[in-house]
């Protein structure tokens, strides 16, 4: 089925997958879409079919651009040492391709990837790569597109590092990447038995998410991410931990690394 998704995507159709309840394979579907480059839905219940269907029509009507890619090409003295998001990605040449797939009005696409940069000699700014975007917008004309934007650090003496500030777009994604890799985490301890160590693992990175929420402009996503985190700590506190429990993490994880929606949060009385 995998197979058959990467084969007509090849053709410019999408596929798109739902999982409703506990009968049915969660990596299946999310990989199907995956290799589909469309998107993976989860619903407990038949009553959120509407609002799942309503956000895969809209998303169509604003199809803005297919095929997009993003290729990280570093100079000759920096390495990619990978990229935090979970899209497709392929070593080329110059660096790593990463496809995005569609992309469509409004929706805001990230991609975080980290560096490794030697030890600068000199003061000053110094370009360490080129970030590479192609994509085909669609609309009255069908063109492809590419645009190269350049990536450059400035390396300043220990007193003026010392009085700036994390750029908070870049650390808030980290952590909700974060937060998405002790999902994913907790699911297999789940699977092993240690329901104990999910808990407490799932219990600190909502504290994580919680401390940096307040200074954050994304201060109600962080909470958003931090109280459906506490909410399956106490499931697993509780020993009510269950299958939709571990179907709907896996897809929180899944939309996060994404950067997509998340599925409605549990409720107790669900």
């Amino acid at each position: 089925l995998v197979s058959m998704a990467t084969s007509v995507s090849g053709d410019g159709i999408g596929t798109s997958t739902i999982g409703f309840g506990e009968g049915f394979e969660e990596d299946l579907l999310t990989g199907m879409a995956d290799a589909g480059r469309g998107a993976s839905y989860f619903a407990a219940g038949p009553e959120e079919a509407p609002a799942i269907f309503a956000e895969e029509f809209e998303g169509l009507a604003g199809l803005v651009a297919q095929n997009v890619s993003v290729e990280i090409q570093p100079t000759d003295d920096v390495e990619v040492l990978g990229v935090l998001h979970d899209y497709p990605a392929v070593a080329v040449s110059d660096g790593i391709q990463v496809q995005l797939g569609d992309a469509f009005g409004e929706q805001e696409t990230r991609v975080i990837f980290k560096f490794l940069v030697p030890g600068l000699a000199d003061l000053g700014p110094k370009r360490i790569a080129d970030v590479v975007v192609r994509y085909v917008a669609l609309g009255e004309q069908v063109e492809a597109h590419e645009v190269t934007i350049p990536v450059a650090v400035n390396l300043v003496d220990a007193g003026t590092a010392e009085g700036e500030a994390p750029d908070t777009t870049v650390t808030d994604e980290v952590i909700v990447l974060q937060a998405a890799e002790a999902r994913k985490r907790a699911n297999d301890l789940a699977d092993e038995g240690r329901h104990d160590e999910a808990q407490k693992l799932l219990e600190s990175t909502a504290d994580t998410l919680e401390a940096m929420a307040a200074a954050s402009p994304r201060v109600d996503e962080l909470r958003d991410h931090a109280e459906r985190l506490r909410f399956t700590s106490e499931r697993f506190a509780s020993g009510t931990f269950d299958a939709l429990d571990k179907k709907r993490m896996h897809f929180e994880s899944h939309s996060s690394l994404r950067s997509r929606p998340m599925p409605p949060p549990r409720k107790d009385d669900e």
